[in-house]
């Protein structure tokens, strides 16, 4: 599996869920409507990047992105009868 590219979705989820955190911190405490709305913004960026990596891996584990381990030319040459 391409653990860089999840590893990665799940990092920026990370951190876009820890700044959504302090962004509803300073929205309480300062009762600010930006800081609110960009908490919203945030929370659903953290979830869309978490889906987007449970997606990868999912799609990775059914084969779909990863690479062919048999070279499809000798799968048809095999079939063909030509090897």
């Amino acid at each position: 599996m391409n653990l860089g590219w999840i590893g990665a979705l799940l990092v920026v989820s990370w951190l876009a869920l820890l700044a959504a955190i302090l962004f509803l911190i300073a929205a309480i405490g300062d009762g600010d409507p930006v800081a609110g709305a960009w908490f919203v913004i945030l929370l659903f960026m953290g979830m869309l990047f978490r889906a987007l990596a449970g997606i990868w891996a999912a799609l990775e584990r059914m084969a779909f992105l990863a690479p062919p381990t048999v070279p499809t030319r000798s799968i048809w040459r095999r079939i063909l009868g030509v090897d």
